[in-house]
């Protein structure tokens, strides 16, 4: 059974105010910087993300779970696979940005 995989585009400002938080959590690809995900959820004001290992390239050793402020949030899309890509990047997996 394929997991579902989110990709989750953040507003300039997010990075601005959250960037040393977000870091081990990015990739960057041609559409820019963004956050994979098994699961956004929106509750309240905020976008709650979860994020395992194998979507960071290993940057981090366990599943996460992260809440976003919905005025943060740009865009998301979703797929059957990370396999898919969400035409976020032309890689397999999206670099983590500089």
């Amino acid at each position: 059974m394929n997991k579902k995989v989110y990709g989750i585009l953040l507003f300039d400002e997010a990075y601005k105010h959250l960037s040393d938080i977000l870091k081990p959590y990015l990739q960057k690809g041609p559409i820019g910087k963004f956050i994979y995900g098994t699961k956004a959820v929106h509750d309240g004001i905020f976008l709650n993300i979860i994020i395992s290992p194998e979507l960071t390239n290993g940057r981090i050793k366990d599943t996460m779970e992260i809440s976003i402020p919905l005025y943060f949030v740009k865009f998301i899309a979703s797929a059957s696979s990370p396999e898919k890509l969400i035409g976020f990047c032309a890689s397999k997996r999206g670099k983590q940005p500089t």
